[in-house]
């Protein structure tokens, strides 16, 4: 018997495994890739889905497409234990009336690391660096409808703010 090889959590690591979980529609493995107080923005121009159960509910609904996704890491800005990525992704499945379904955007996610080494987002934008800010005529995905996203303070945000990064988010 041969000891397994560890592989180094990276930033990256963690769009390799939601991309995997995705791929075998595992909701729970999916869920443990976000800290508690994450946010994840669903649909371009909708409410984000704070905390894990209604990230749960918005991820429900993208599993219910029998999706098969694929990504590639284009940028890594990292600094301590906080990472900015930045991904192309490409989505295959089943709408709801049983048509083949298409998606391909450019992700912007944080990422926090975790006291085990691990990363879980802290933020989720699936469309967050689409050129033209995921509004891609017949390819917007069949999740509950939203109140349009309010502009959030950044000292909203958990563990990340001004007061603790004077340098974050400077105007």
């Amino acid at each position: 018997m041969t000891a397994a090889t560890k592989i180094e959590p990276t930033p990256e690591t963690i769009m390799t495994l939601f991309c995997e979980a995705m791929n075998r529609c595992d909701l729970d493995a999916l869920l443990a890739l976000y800290e508690d107080n994450a946010y994840l923005i669903p649909q371009p121009h909708e409410q984000p889905a704070y905390g894990k159960a209604t990230i749960r509910q918005a991820l429900h609904s993208y599993l219910s497409l029998q999706p098969k996704i694929t990504f590639q890491t284009r940028t890594n800005v990292q600094t301590g234990d906080v990472a900015v990525l930045r991904s192309a992704w490409r989505l295959t499945g089943t709408g709801p009336d049983g048509s083949p379904l298409q998606m391909a955007h450019e992700s912007t996610d944080v990422a926090r690391r975790q006291p085990d080494g691990g990363w879980k987002f802290i933020i989720d934008h699936p469309f967050g660096a689409d050129d033209d800010n995921g509004d891609r005529q017949g390819t917007r995905c069949p999740v509950s409808a939203g109140e349009k996203i309010k502009r959030q303070s950044i000292d909203s945000i958990p563990r990340i703010s001004r007061a603790s990064n004077p340098s974050l988010c400077r105007a």
